[in-house]
């Protein structure tokens, strides 16, 4: 079966370039997205109009992006058996959970249905803030990844 070694390489290769595609795409909310936000803090019914456009095709992207890198990442784990791939598949799930948990109530849903100038500045702040952990939780799975690459020789 000479096909099983480079079915484990292209999967695991697969897993790594999701997992950078996750940190990509956080990085970009990061360092763009963010400042874009809080620039527009001070201008609630602009951040009224944009917030609940642009957060659900981010969720769009996210959701399936997290799923496929998650499952990726356990796919490799399966045809490896090796467990550190499960370190990268539960990052790409603990972003999921830490959205879920920390900012879906705290500052995603109030910034969805708008409010008062003040309000809106604050939750604005606080999603901005509460957004970081997400990267850094992508960062380690890739980096995790790129190292069981460079192990495996790959």
């Amino acid at each position: 079966m000479p096909l099983l070694p480079v079915s484990r390489n292209a999967a695991a290769l697969t897993a790594v370039g999701l997992s950078g595609t996750v940190v990509g795409s956080l990085a970009f909310v990061s360092f763009v997205d963010a400042r874009l936000l809080l620039q527009l803090k001070s201008k609630p019914g602009v951040l009224s109009e944009v917030f609940p456009v642009w957060w659900p095709f981010g969720r769009d992207w996210m959701v399936p992006l997290l799923a496929s890198t998650a499952l990726s990442n356990a796919l490799v784990y399966y045809l490896t058996k090796d467990a550190w791939w499960l370190v990268s598949a539960g990052s790409a799930l603990s972003i999921g959970c830490y959205t879920a948990a920390f900012m879906m109530e705290a500052t995603i849903d109030p910034l969805m249905k708008g409010g008062a100038a003040d309000e809106v500045s604050n939750f604005t702040k606080e999603f901005c803030r509460r957004h970081q952990p997400r990267l850094l939780f992508a960062i380690a799975g890739l980096v995790n990844g790129l190292s069981l690459l460079k192990l495996q020789g790959v």
